[in-house]
């Protein structure tokens, strides 16, 4: 079954960055692939090894 997960909005501090890692970790641990992207073009949280795991 696919999902597709959309972690946003303009506030800030209220733990989107937090939310968006815990799904990535969530697939790694499980070994599901995935693809993740980080459309902020101000502050880009996102690592390489949390875009493409298969």
């Amino acid at each position: 079954m696919s999902s597709l997960n959309f972690i946003g909005g303009e506030k800030g501090g209220v733990g989107k960055s937090v939310a968006a890692r815990v799904l990535a970790q969530y697939f790694i641990d499980r070994k599901k692939p995935f693809t993740g992207f980080d459309t902020d073009r101000s502050h880009r949280q996102t690592k390489c090894k949390f875009l493409v795991c298969h």
